[in-house]
């Protein structure tokens, strides 16, 4: 299930996203981490899939943990991860501010579909004040 440059809470959020058809926010992944002597244990709870909880193997330290847990709940779900279907690529991404034109190009500088590109002053007179 390894992706090269994501890690297992990367994973994790993104097989939420594409299971619960929504945007993941802070409190839908939820990890908690407790301290045993030297070593670390944390669960992650997914509240935006019904409150599942998954407890990971101890680690030497918080991020290990945390990244610990979220394997094992990715292992838990490997079945509905297999059988989800591929994402559409592009689907989803967000355009730049700056994007917002025609092209990628700002209107400001090409006009609008009622100012041509010319500018304003190419613009025959109505006749209206």
């Amino acid at each position: 299930m390894a992706v090269p440059g994501q890690d297992a809470k990367s994973l994790l959020n993104n097989f939420c996203q594409r299971f619960t058809r929504k945007a993941i926010g802070k409190n839908d992944i939820i990890y908690n981490t407790q301290c045993f002597g030297a070593q670390f244990q944390s669960t992650v709870t997914l509240a935006c899939i019904e409150n599942l909880q998954y407890a990971g193997a101890t680690a030497s330290n918080k991020k290990e943990a945390e990244q610990n847990a979220a394997l094992i709940a990715l292992q838990n779900h490997a079945d509905q991860i297999a059988n989800l279907p591929e994402p559409v690529p592009g689907q989803g991404k967000k355009r730049k501010a700056g994007d917002a034109g025609l092209g990628g190009i700002p209107l400001l500088l090409t006009g609008s579909p009622h100012i041509p590109a010319s500018g304003i002053n190419a613009l025959p007179a109505t006749g209206h004040n």
